[in-house]
């Protein structure tokens, strides 16, 4: 899978470096919407104490859990990494 930087693409905004989806990052996404729908909703209806203190908790553990991510993303393997795990499968 190619990736071209000058191009925004949904598809690449959740993949880690292999293509794969990750979790995280979908969970994060999706808390930090909802997140925000509740602080609107909350503003919206009397400023609703307990429904924005739920959607404060919620942006700050999502975005927490965007961070983590990106703190422990998948790294490319060593050279070293990779001759051992080659010597190690030799008969």
């Amino acid at each position: 899978m190619s990736i071209d930087i000058s191009k925004f693409n949904w598809k690449q905004l959740f993949n880690d470096s292999q293509g794969k989806t990750s979790l995280q990052l979908v969970c994060g996404g999706i808390g930090f919407l909802v997140g925000c729908a509740g602080l609107i909703i909350g503003g919206l209806r009397d400023h609703s104490e307990t429904l924005m203190m739920h959607a404060e908790s919620l942006l700050i553990m999502s975005v927490g859990v965007m961070g983590l991510q990106q703190l422990t993303k998948d790294k490319p393997l060593s050279e070293t990494v990779i001759e051992k795990a080659t010597e190690a499968q030799k008969p």
